[in-house]
């Protein structure tokens, strides 16, 4: 653990402790010029996140968690693997690149008015909320929101999946109105429960391209793009409107 109660400085800090929770700052202080993370390394917020001009976290693979009950402002740069847990919101303090896996298991990540890009899988069993219509917001892997999870969205942004969506027992999903585009990849739309999406638009042209498993998702509008597939491989959902 790094903390104290007087403020210092340190001017570069690395970090190559894999094990646990890691590298934990419980305060803020020190303040920290630049921080490094090193292949497998954890660091750990518990507490007031500490001014860190400089978060190198790019290492493959390595993990930033915050874990505060209390609010925190996330370090928005790109970052391997995040972790959210503890009982709060957890705000984009910047846009924010995952080259890994996004985990919220507790609390709120808040994305605010900033965009979120995650190669990897994203596990939610907290809640994404998203209230603003600006920023870019892309899941490559597949998003998973877990029993529990929670799915919330005012002023309609928009997002990109190119993974998968499933949303599973016991979950609250609210689409807003924003177009959800599935691209790049075939990927799979399903879940264990009944949710709607208003506005859907696919634009995969190879394979199967997007695939409904199930009756779930309920989606108001369903937009296909020139060249694109849609398969439904069991019991057809609710389409409104359909527009191919």
């Amino acid at each position: 653990t790094i903390a104290g109660t007087q403020a210092y400085t340190i001017t570069n800090l690395t970090n190559n402790v894999t094990s646990g929770n890691g590298l934990t700052f419980s305060t803020n202080n020190p303040t920290v010029t630049t921080l490094t993370q090193g292949t497998s390394a954890v660091v750990t917020f518990s507490g007031t996140v500490p001014t860190i001009t400089t978060l190198t976290a790019t290492a493959s693979p390595n993990t930033v968690q915050y874990t505060s009950g209390s609010s925190q402002t996330i370090k928005g740069t790109t970052m391997h693997h995040l972790s959210l847990s503890g009982a709060s919101t957890k705000t984009l303090g910047a846009t924010t690149a995952l080259n890994g896996n996004l985990t919220v298991s507790a609390g709120t990540l808040a994305l605010s008015t900033l965009g979120l890009t995650v190669t990897g899988t994203s596990s939610i069993t907290g809640t994404l909320n998203d209230d603003s219509a600006t920023g870019t917001n892309i899941f490559v892997g597949a998003v998973t929101l877990n029993s529990g999870s929670t799915w919330s969205n005012t002023n309609n942004p928009a997002f990109t999946f190119r993974g998968g969506l499933t949303v599973n027992t016991v979950s609250t999903f609210s689409s807003g109105s924003g177009v959800y585009t599935f691209d790049t990849n075939t990927q799979t739309i399903d879940g264990t429960q009944a949710y709607t999406i208003t506005n859907v638009t696919t634009n995969i042209t190879s394979g199967n391209g997007l695939t409904f498993t199930t009756n779930n998702p309920t989606v108001t509008t369903l937009t296909q793009g020139m060249g694109s597939s849609l398969t439904f491989s069991g019991t057809v959902p609710t389409i409104t409107t359909l527009t191919d």
